[in-house]
C-alpha cells in the first residue's frame, strides 16, 4: 500500500500530514553511523532504538560493532516497521526483537530486554503538543498526550533498570513535565530509563534542546543520571535539509545518580562542529582525513575520544572543537526550573539565593568574567512578547496607495486580486509586517513612512451589525467585508470568517461588563506588545538587529519579538537600543538562540527574556543613551563608528578597562564564527 493511500485510510489529509503527526525525520545511515561510532565500546552487546523507524540506528550498530549483537526496536508506524524488518532481515550474525506498537505502551515495552541496554541510540520524534491533544489514526493508532504520559508512567513503574530511588525520581519527572512539551520530552525520559547503569545514551537532538523552557526536565535528567561526553554540531545544517531546526548528536554515559544536579565540579565534555565540506553521500566524515579508512566514522570517533581524554589536541582539518564545563549548563536549568514542582521535589536543598535570572549561554560561560554582574529585561522593567497576529493577514493587511482628508485608498491582498477600496482614516493603522518594511540601515522606524496598514475596525461595523454601538463603514468597504466573509482560504477552501485563527475576534455582548458584540472582522483591542518600544526579527539570516518604534506609533507583526517599557522613556529606550546593538548582545543572540534548518537564527520571546543585561554604571548608562540616540538619528556612514563606541562602553563594564579590548576581540570572533557557520551552508 502506498504511503498516500495508507494516510487516507488512517484519516489524514495527506502522507505529509501523517508524517508530521508522527514526527518522522528518519536519521539515515550517515548520521546513524557517526552517532553510533562516537558512542560505541567493544563490550556493547545489547542495543535498542525504541523509535526505530526504518532501522538505521540498528543497522549502523551492526556495521560498527560487528556480530553477536542483540538489536531491539519499537515502531508505531506499520509502513516504517515493515521496512525496518526487511532491512534487519538482511543482517547476519545478530538477533533482534522488533515490536510494532507504541513505545509508551508497557505491553509493548515489556517485550524488550528487561535488564536494559548497553547502548540506546535513537532519533526521537518531535511532535508539537498541539498535535497531541487527541489520538490519531484508525488501525494504526497514535496516542494522545494523556495516553503518552499514562503509558510512560506504567513503563517507569515496571522497568528493572531503575532502583527504587531512581524510579521515584523518574516518576516525579513523568508526572510534572509541562503539558506544552513536544513528544521528545517523554521520549527522552523513556530512553534514559531503558539504558542500564554504565550504558550509553546516544541521541539525535535539535540544537535548541538546551534553550527551550519545557526542555529543562530533559536537561535535568541528563545531568543527574548521565555524564555528557560529546555534542556534535551540524555546522551547516545539512544533515536534515527538510527539517526546520538545526540538529546535533549527543552521547552521554549513564552514571550513578548524582546526589544533586549541582554536584558537577570541573568535568567537561567535547563539543564538535562538523562542517558539511567533510561529508560525502555515504559518510559525514567521508571527505575528512579519515576518508581512506575502511570505516571513517570509527577512525574519527577514536580520535575524538583521544581529544575528550586530553590525550590529543588534533581532530581533523575542517572540524573544530572546544571543551565545555558540564556545570556551565546548571544556571540555565536552575533559572528555568526553580519554581517548577518537580525541581523543588528533587532538589529540596538547592540554594535558592544563587538562582540567576539572567543566564550566560554555556558556550560563552568561560569567556565572561565571573565578576561581571547581569540583570534581565524584566529586572529593568522591560516586558518581552510577540507582535500582532491577525489570524488572517490576507484580509487585515493592506497597502496604502493614496491619501485623502477623510479616506485612504487601500490596496487589498492577492486573495482579493489587489483591488482597491476606500477606507476611513481612523480604520487604518500603520504596521511593520516584515523585515523588508524597514530599510537595512535604519535603527528606528517612523510610522508615517510605512506603506502597510492594518484594518482596525474596533469602533466600526457594517450596517447590519452597527446598531447604536458602532460607526458605520462606507458601502463599498461593507460590501468588501461581506464578500470576504465567504471567500475560500487555504487547501480546505474554508470560508475566511470560519477560520479558527479569526475565531477569537468573535465575542457576544455582555450586559454585566458592558462588552459590545464583536464580529470576525474586528480585531481585539491592541496591547502594548503590539505597539512596542523596540522589536527584533524572530528569524534572522544575518546579524540580528533591534529597531526602535518611534513614539510607539506603529503596530508590529508577530514576525518580530517585541520589547516595551511600562511607560514611554526615551532615554531608557535609547540605552537599550545601544546595548542590543553591541557585540556582547550579538554573541548572546548567536549562542542563546535556535538555529533553524536553513541556517537562520530564531530569537523567540523566551530567548530574549533570559538575555543577560550588564548592570551598567550611571556613567555607562548615560553614554549608551546618547549613543543609542545618535544610532537612530544619523546616516549609515556613521554607524560603524558608533558601534565601536558602544562596544567600548559595554566591554569596559563587563571585562574592565585593562581587559576590554581583548575580551571584545574574543567575543567578536566567536559571534562571527557562529553566524558564519549557520549562514554559509555548503
Amino acid at each position: 500500500m502506498s504511503p498516500t493511500t495508507f494516510a487516507a485510510q488512517e484519516g489524514f489529509e495527506s502522507h505529509e500530514a501523517r508524517r508530521k503527526r508522527l514526527g518522522q525525520y528518519f536519521s539515515g545511515l550517515p548520521v546513524s553511523k557517526l552517532l553510533v561510532a562516537l558512542a560505541a565500546h567493544p563490550s556493547m552487546r545489547t542495543i535498542a532504538d525504541p523509535m526505530v523507524g526504518k532501522g538505521d540506528m540498528l543497522i549502523a550498530s551492526k556495521s560498527i560493532l560487528g556480530n553477536g549483537l542483540q538489536l531491539d526496536g519499537i515502531e508505531v508506524d506499520p509502513l516504517a516497521f515493515a521496512e525496518c524488518m526487511e532491512n534487519l532481515g538482511l543482517l547476519d550474525g545478530v538477533t533482534s526483537e522488533c515490536v510494532l506498537g507504541s513505545a509508551f505502551d508497557w505491553t509493548v515495552v515489556s517485550k524488550l530486554n528487561a535488564t536494559g541496554y548497553d547502548l540506546l541510540a535513537t532519533n526521537p520524534p518531535y511532535v508539537r503538543y498541539q498535535a497531541q491533544k487527541g489520538g490519531a489514526g484508525n488501525s494504526a493508532k497514535l496516542p494522545s498526550a494523556l495516553e503518552v504520559r499514562n503509558g510512560l508512567r506504567a513503563c517507569i513503574s515496571n522497568l528493572k533498570t531503575l532502583n527504587d530511588e531512581d524510579r521515584t525520581a523518574f516518576l516525579t519527572l513523568t508526572e510534572h513535565y509541562s503539558g506544552l512539551s513536544d513528544l521528545a520530552v517523554p521520549s527522552w525520559i523513556l530512553c534514559a530509563a531503558l539504558v542500564k547503569p554504565g550504558g550509553t545514551l546516544a541521541m539525535v537532538v535539535p540544537e535548541a534542546w538546551l534553550t527551550r523552557d519545557y526542555a529543562a526536565v530533559v536537561q535535568y535528567l541528563l545531568l543527574r543520571w548521565f555524564q555528557i561526553e560529546f555534542i556534535v554540531e551540524d555546522t551547516h545544517a545539512a544533515w536534515f535539509p527538510d527539517a526546520q531546526v538545526k540538529t546535533t548528536l549527543l552521547v552521554a554515559r549513564r552514571i550513578s545518580r548524582k546526589h544533586s544536579v549541582h554536584d558537577w565540579a570541573d568535568e567537561q565534555y567535547t563539543r564538535i562542529s562538523l562542517p558539511s565540506t567533510l561529508a560525502n553521500p555515504d559518510s559525514l566524515v567521508g571527505r575528512s582525513a579519515f576518508a581512506k579508512r575502511k570505516q571513517p566514522e570509527v577512525a574519527f570517533a577514536k580520535q575524538a575520544r583521544l581529544v575528550l581524554k586530553g590525550k590529543s589536541e588534533q581532530l581533523c582539518d575542517g572540524a573544530t572543537w572546544h571543551k565545555v564545563r558540564i556545570g556551565d549548563h546548571l544556571p540555565a536549568i536552575q533559572s528555568t526550573a526553580s519554581q517548577e514542582n518537580w525541581y523543588q521535589l528533587l532538589e529540596p536543598t538547592a540554594d535558592k539565593s544563587s538562582i540567576l535570572s539572567a543566564v550566560i549561554p554555556a558556550g560563552l560561560a568561560s569567556v565572561i568574567p565571573k565578576s561581571a554582574m547581569f540583570s534581565t529585561l524584566a529586572d529593568i522593567g522591560v516586558s518581552v512578547g510577540q507582535g500582532l497576529r491577525t489570524g488572517a493577514n490576507d484580509f487585515f493587511y493592506v497597502d496604502i496607495s493614496s491619501k485623502g482628508k477623510q479616506l485612504k485608498e487601500a490596496r487589498l491582498s492577492k486573495l482579493f486580486k489587489g483591488a482597491c477600496v476606500a477606507v476611513p482614516i481612523g480604520c487604518l493603522l500603520p504596521v511593520v509586517r516584515k523585515q523588508s518594511d524597514i530599510a537595512k540601515t535604519d535603527y528606528a522606524v517612523e510610522a508615517k513612512q510605512l506603506t502597510g496598514a492594518v484594518l482596525a475596525f474596533q469602533s466600526f461595523a457594517i450596517p447590519e451589525h452597527a446598531g447604536t454601538q458602532y460607526k458605520l463603514l462606507p458601502p463599498e468597504l461593507s460590501a468588501h467585508i461581506r464578500r470576504a466573509e465567504d471567500t475560500p482560504v487555504g487547501d480546505k477552501a474554508k470560508p475566511l470568517s470560519t477560520l479558527s485563527a479569526v475565531a477569537p475576534n468573535v465575542r457576544k455582548a455582555n450586559a454585566k461588563t458592558g462588552a459590545q458584540q464583536r464580529y470576525w472582522y474586528m480585531l481585539p483591542d491592541f496591547a502594548p506588545r503590539h505597539k512596542p518600544d523596540l522589536f527584533i526579527a524572530r528569524v534572522n539570516s544575518a546579524r540580528p538587529k533591534a529597531v526602535l518604534n518611534s513614539r510607539r506609533e506603529a503596530l508590529v507583526d508577530a514576525n518580530f519579538a517585541t520589547l516595551w517599557l511600562k511607560k514611554p522613556d526615551d532615554e531608557c529606550s535609547s540605552t537599550l537600543l545601544a546595548y542590543l546593538s553591541s557585540t556582547l548582545a550579538w554573541a548572546f543572540f548567536e549562542y542563546g538562540g535556535a538555529v533553524m534548518g536553513g541556517g537562520a537564527l530564531k530569537l523567540e520571546a523566551t530567548h530574549l527574556a533570559s538575555l543577560p543585561i550588564p548592570k551598567f554604571s550611571p556613567k555607562a548608562k548615560a553614554s549608551l543613551a546618547q549613543l543609542g540616540t545618535q544610532l537612530r538619528q544619523v546616516g549609515s556612514s556613521q554607524h560603524e563608528a558608533l558601534h565601536d563606541e558602544i562596544d567600548q562602553v559595554v566591554s569596559g563594564e563587563v571585562f574592565g578597562a585593562k581587559n576590554s579590548a581583548n575580551g571584545l576581540g574574543i567575543l567578536k570572533s566567536m559571534a562571527q564564527f557562529k553566524m558564519d557557520a549557520r549562514r554559509f551552508r555548503v
